[in-house]
């Protein structure tokens, strides 16, 4: 007996799983999880800019 899958049975395996997760994931959640992350990320862009220009002012 083998230990290897037959690639037929990991495609199945594969195709059935993105199949339920398509049909299963809440699309709003995901779409404002994105949104969130990408405020996030640019808030602390620019706080992060705006604390090197003062810390930069400040040692002069």
């Amino acid at each position: 007996m083998t230990d290897t899958i037959n690639i037929n049975t990991k495609s199945g395996m594969l195709g059935g799983l993105g199949l339920v997760l398509m049909i299963k994931t809440n699309w709003y959640d995901i779409f404002h999880s994105m949104i969130l992350a990408a405020v996030g990320a640019g808030t602390s862009f620019f706080i992060s800019l705006a604390l090197g220009r003062f810390f930069k002012k400040r040692n002069r």
